[in-house]
């Protein structure tokens, strides 16, 4: 479950990999007249953060680690498919995709 400490570490990895940019016209098409499901933003999400992820690694693997209670060691040894799931899955969470649209906004 992610609780309000880990969205520290999620803020942290979106500001390490330049992701506001990204996080803007995702939350622009999810207001839009083609609104995206949340399915969807996550998906497009996960794309963003894999395209930067070599810029916050640590960040990453902290977060990931924190969220699901497994030791750092115990996710850099992930499957790739498993990581994927387990972000996409963190992502569904409620309030985590509120969370990243709404840097935007303020």
């Amino acid at each position: 479950m992610v609780k309000a400490k880990h969205l520290f570490l999620l803020s942290a990895m979106v500001d390490k990999m330049d992701l506001d940019q990204e996080m803007q016209l995702l939350t622009n098409k999810k207001k839009g007249k083609q609104a995206m499901t949340n399915e969807e933003i996550g998906q497009k999400v996960v794309f963003a953060l894999a395209k930067k992820l070599h810029r916050a690694q640590e960040e990453t693997l902290e977060f990931i680690a924190a969220v699901t209670g497994k030791k750092k060691i115990e996710v850099e040894d992930m499957a790739i498919g498993e990581l994927i799931d387990t972000f996409k899955g963190i992502l569904q969470e409620d309030g985590v995709l509120d969370f990243l649209s709404s840097r935007q906004e303020s």
